[in-house]
């Protein structure tokens, strides 16, 4: 963005993307991405988990997790990201896209604004997620058409794995702005650590 002052910045964000992932979209992603991992999964994939429910009078209740992954289990992370990888792939036909598990970032041209958004639902629609429209935004430092997607149009640029991109700028929109330079290092040390529990996982 700092090369490129007139793209478009989304920051998408699914709504319990672990709980809700559907198991099949898993299963197919793995027997196709990594089918090394089968037979060790196919085992326990299906089976049910048993979890528990405290309500506000301190009594227990058992639920039967019968959909997803269970969010902080060892194997959740990288399931999780296999599942969700057949969605990036179809953004990624019409403009830039990386994720980090349940963060979606999709750098926009101008003119694509519009499809790109609109894509967005029909593409998560095989996982059985959804987006969290609340926390889903678009920077746009220029005109932005966002249809019928839902997602919003914010006054400032997203944060990106909670970190600032660029720095701020108060005087020319219009002029590149410098990167913000605790911010990339945060971030690249995030996607470090991510990629490298990702590729130590799936061995």
């Amino acid at each position: 963005m700092a090369a490129d002052p007139t793209l478009a910045l989304v920051s998408l964000d699914l709504s319990n993307m672990h709980g809700r992932m559907a198991l099949h979209n898993i299963e197919d992603s793995v027997q196709n991405k990594v089918p090394r991992m089968w037979p060790l999964l196919c085992k326990w994939f299906r089976v049910p988990r048993h979890h528990v429910y405290l309500d506000r009078q301190g009594v227990y209740h058992p639920i039967l997790a019968q959909t997803g992954v269970d969010q902080g289990c060892p194997g959740s992370s990288p399931l999780a990201c296999l599942g969700i990888s057949d969605f990036h792939a179809s953004l990624s036909e019409r403009c830039f896209v990386v994720g980090c598990q349940d963060d979606t970032y999709m750098l926009v041209d101008q003119d694509k604004i519009r499809e790109s958004l609109e894509a967005v639902a029909p593409s998560l629609a095989p996982t059985e997620t959804s987006l969290n429209l609340r926390k889903s935004c678009i920077w746009s430092p220029g005109t932005c058409d966002i249809g019928a997607s839902g997602i919003q149009r914010s006054q400032s640029l997203p944060l990106v794995l909670k970190q600032p991109l660029l720095q701020a700028r108060t005087d020319d929109h219009n002029l590149p702005q410098t990167p913000h330079a605790a911010g990339v290092d945060k971030i690249a040390t995030s996607w470090l650590r991510s990629t490298l529990l990702v590729s130590t996982r799936s061995v």
